[in-house]
């Protein structure tokens, strides 16, 4: 998708703390990145003022890693500096069918009336990471450039997978599918929580609730991220760190980790939760 911009004229603003992978493809391609605060809203939009970027990377229903969903009135606001600026918004709808909380927001794209915005979305979170399947809805502008420039690119996912997926889609067996896993993932972040509460108190302070596959903590504890994550694993509890997902790796909060709950049964959680507590005493 990149190959359809200029690195030597179009700086690229992505969030901060942001997927660690978007950052590096970009570097790879020599474009300038202008990292944006997601603390708040006003932070964010001052960053994006200053940023001079003409491409903005964003994942407005399900922030990862924080997990914050952006609000309708910062999306439309989000648009508008998009349309006024001349810029492209590219959205990563990455695993917006995990909604436990809330009604969900429009998408940007479903929101955009100026063609800026550009969906990508994938079934790996919903259906199954082997597919490696994803999608990409463009703007019209942006159509006849991306089938001149990628027709001589062959399709990585094989005809038999598409299909399959297409008779999934057309026949509804992916919709319910969805709805077992969203039910099954709910109980197990409210598991997740519970024993969090139950184990720590206010000594952890949970973000990213309303959906997703994982939690953003934050630690209450003086001692090192990374001494809290190896004591973790010595209990067989496995945390993971956020400055991987920070453009500038010393801006990351001391005492804030990841943790995910999409692959652990829900009678190993509160038992888990309670072998952490142990680990950080």
């Amino acid at each position: 998708l990149m190959h359809l911009f200029d690195p030597e004229r179009h700086i690229v603003a992505i969030e901060q703390p942001g997927f660690a992978g978007v950052a590096q493809v970009l570097a790879n391609n020599r474009f300038s990145i202008a990292p944006l605060d997601v603390s708040s809203s006003e932070a964010f939009f001052g960053d994006l003022e200053r940023s001079g970027a003409k491409i903005v990377f964003v994942t407005p229903s399900h922030q990862f890693p924080t997990g914050r969903i952006m609000s309708y009135a910062d999306r439309m606001r989000l648009i508008e500096w998009a349309h006024a600026q001349g810029a492209f918004i590219l959205e990563d709808d990455y695993d917006s069918e995990y909604r436990y909380q809330e009604r969900p927001i429009p998408s940007l794209q479903s929101l955009d009336r100026y063609g800026c915005v550009i969906y990508t979305g994938t079934f790996s979170k919903a259906f199954s990471p082997a597919m490696r399947v994803s999608y990409l809805v463009l703007p019209p502008e942006l159509v006849g450039p991306y089938r001149d420039r990628m027709r001589s690119y062959w399709c990585p996912v094989s005809w038999v997978t598409q299909k399959a997926l297409g008779v999934m889609l057309g026949n509804g067996f992916y919709e319910k599918h969805v709805r077992r896993q969203v039910k099954y993932h709910r109980t197990s972040q409210r598991l997740l929580i519970g024993a969090l509460h139950e184990a720590f108190g206010d000594k952890v302070a949970i973000d990213g609730e309303g959906a997703g596959l994982h939690l953003w903590l934050h630690v209450d504890d003086a001692r090192p991220t990374e001494e809290l994550i190896a004591l973790g694993l010595e209990e067989g509890v496995r945390v993971y760190p956020s400055h991987p997902y920070w453009v500038d790796a010393k801006k990351a909060q001391p005492g804030t980790l990841l943790m995910g709950y999409s692959a652990i049964s829900h009678r190993l959680i509160a038992p888990g939760i309670r072998a952490l507590a142990r680990a950080w005493r």
